[in-house]
């Protein structure tokens, strides 16, 4: 792409003289032999010059090169060519000469010998019993090594390996090879702007793909099989004695703890974690032994506040039922006080009324009347009193009433 585009820049490239080109192609090929031959063709597909002679204008027009430069009009690889001009089969590749940014000109064109790529194919080391295989895109084979006899040019359109590398472009896969044989290939394809020129592929049989990944493979389980086996008899050997004989001691020294036996210890010493767990274990049958003691002391303790309690309560209930009963008393001497003042102050009010009738001026009879009528509002009060629950205080509109009722019988209206 390089030669092709460098070519198609020179300044000289529009110049009509075939006979120009075709020495300059010729000097071309001698400078690098790696070609088979160079040239270039007009727009229409003839043939203009070549480093290789030719007579008449060959058409080039279905060259598979040519159309796509013209249809692309940018470089293209071209597909597997029959033997023309140089009697071989070529892979050529185009590139445009433009007279504008939309006109191709002319077409510049490149071969190189198929026997090329099976001198790199040669050269490059694959797998015991391996395939190489390069087509181009339109599924031509280029080369299949090895055995390349009778696979040039063979069209591999409809193979599920084309079909593949003409999906996936890159990959791995296990398919079934142009020869019928299923292998595990892996492939990719070349772009030259963004197409897909050519596709390499290279399969290898399952067995020869996966014979030193299996041998690698069991190598290493026997090896972890031998490890896991020592390993296994050096676990045992120190699980029995640095996890089951204190495991079995403490769990001895925690079935006798769970009976009662607060005095139960393990014993053991030592760095080990079960050693101090152990450890852990005789700290906590201690501070249990040592809160058995206290709670065994604070019930004592609280026996004997609870008997001095029920004495104390005794006491006090006993106070109480003195001072009930003296309360009775007073609250019975209480009434009979109450009761013995009504009394009396009805006896005075009596004697009141009566000496008023005995009396003749008005203002004296009324200030008797007066008078008895207050003191028997105040015989009301102790009545009251006496008669109600509480004896510091009645009930003032009971009173109201009784009082007001005594006053209407004692005017008469």
């Amino acid at each position: 792409r390089q030669v092709l585009a460098a070519l198609a820049d020179l300044p000289s490239i529009h110049i009509t003289n075939a006979q120009f080109w075709s020495a300059n192609f010729r000097n071309l090929l001698r400078l690098q032999p790696q070609y088979i031959n160079f040239g270039m063709l007009e727009a229409d597909g003839r043939l203009f010059a070549s480093a290789l002679p030719f007579s008449g204008p060959p058409d080039f027009s279905q060259a598979s090169f040519f159309r796509e430069v013209v249809q692309r009009r940018d470089y293209a690889v071209g597909g597997y060519e029959a033997a023309f001009l140089t009697n071989r089969p070529t892979l050529t590749f185009g590139h445009p000469v433009r007279r504008s940014s939309s006109e191709v000109a002319r077409v510049l064109f490149a071969a190189v010998d198929l026997s090329l790529i099976g001198q790199l194919a040669a050269e490059t080391p694959l797998p015991k019993e391996s395939v190489l295989l390069v087509l181009d895109r339109y599924g031509h084979v280029l080369r299949r090594t090895p055995n390349p006899e009778g696979w040039q040019g063979q069209m591999a359109r409809d193979s599920a390996l084309f079909q593949t590398l003409a999906t996936e472009r890159e990959g791995t896969a296990e398919l079934s090879g142009l020869d019928g044989v299923r292998r595990l290939y892996a492939f990719a394809s070349l772009s030259t702007g963004g197409e897909t020129g050519l596709f390499i592929a290279v399969g290898v049989a399952q067995e020869a793909a996966y014979a030193a990944a299996n041998k690698t493979l069991l190598r290493n389980v026997l090896l972890i099989a031998l490890t896991a086996l020592l390993a296994l008899g050096a676990a045992r050997l120190h699980a029995r004695r640095h996890l089951l004989q204190p495991i079995q001691v403490l769990t001895g020294a925690a079935q006798r703890l769970a009976a009662g036996d607060l005095s139960a210890r393990t014993g053991l010493k030592g760095e080990a974690d079960l050693n101090q767990l152990a450890q852990t274990f005789d700290d906590m049958a201690d501070a249990l032994q040592r809160r058995q003691a206290e709670i065994e002391r604070a019930g004592r303790q609280i026996q004997a506040m609870n008997t001095d309690l029920e004495h104390r309560i005794t006491e006090r209930q006993q106070a109480e039922t003195l001072v009930r009963a003296s309360l009775r008393e007073k609250e019975v001497m209480l009434k009979e006080i109450h009761h013995r003042v009504k009394n009396n102050l009805q006896v005075v009010s009596s004697l009141l009324r009566l000496q008023a009738r005995n009396l003749k001026q008005p203002e004296t009879i009324a200030a008797f009347e007066e008078s008895g009528s207050r003191v028997q509002s105040m015989a009301l009060v102790h009545e009251k009193l006496y008669q109600s629950s509480s004896l510091s205080e009645l009930d003032f509109a009971a009173y109201a009433q009784s009082l007001t009722d005594s006053l209407l019988r004692s005017f008469g209206t």
